[in-house]
């Protein structure tokens, strides 16, 4: 089985390459390696080294049983990602391919309309191009918890909820309340996915993420294969 991650540099990305590599699974990892750009740019390091790309490709082949392919390349290039999803032909595809600081986003205008830019228009491409191509591949994208803010109402529904007004129901997404241009462009992604799946019957699956810590899926680990933790 061939799965496809998006966004396999990051700091979830790369863990779930691992992960996969190590079940036996053929791995192709996508990333523009703009994790690591925006990182220098604000002044921010990992405690952790952050080996190059290809030496992290031949530690995970090293290691595990699974293949791991990594590719350089930017998914809001629509024809880019048609061409590796065409040449690739993946049996499930993860999507973990976006800016994820809400900090960042709210710097100033550029850096607001390149998180939104960035996590909307790749998922856009993915979307478009999974309904002209493949209707079938299960896609597992990630979502945050910071869609939903704070609700004082308590435990959130997963995903949908029935509501009653004036007298009629309906089921309806749970309401959003998010807290940054980061979050906003989630909101965004997830209410473009529910669309299409709607319309088109594609396969999706969204992942609501909180917060995460550590940097290895191991203790005794070879460092090639440690993931990022960024402290500015």
């Amino acid at each position: 089985m061939k799965i496809l991650v998006l966004g396999a540099d990051g700091y979830l990305g790369f863990p779930l390459s691992i992960n996969l590599a190590s079940r036996g699974y053929s791995v192709v990892g996508i990333d523009n390696l703009l994790r690591r750009n925006l990182v220098a740019k604000v002044g921010g390091k990992s405690v952790t080294r952050i080996y190059e790309p290809y030496e992290r490709e031949k530690a995970i082949n090293d290691q595990f049983s699974g293949e791991y392919k990594f590719i350089f390349g930017d998914i809001t290039d629509y024809f880019f990602l048609r061409e590796i999803i065409i040449e690739e032909e993946p049996d499930a595809i993860a999507n973990l391919a976006q800016i994820p600081s809400a900090p960042y986003s709210q710097m100033g205008i550029k850096e607001a309309w390149e998180t939104q830019r960035n996590n909307e228009k790749g998922t856009l491409n993915l979307l478009w191009i999974l309904k002209d191509m493949d209707k079938t591949i299960p896609v597992v994208q990630i979502a945050t918890m910071g869609e939903y803010g704070f609700p004082a109402w308590g435990e959130l529904p997963e995903g949908f909820m029935e509501i009653e007004y004036k007298g009629r129901k309906d089921i309806v997404p749970v309401p959003k309340n998010p807290g940054s241009f980061y979050h906003c462009s989630k909101v965004n992604m997830t209410t473009n996915t529910i669309f299409a799946s709607k319309i088109w019957d594609l396969k999706f699956t969204e992942i609501y993420q909180g917060v995460v810590y550590g940097v290895s899926l191991f203790e005794d680990v070879d460092p090639r294969l440690m993931t990022r933790y960024d402290v500015d």
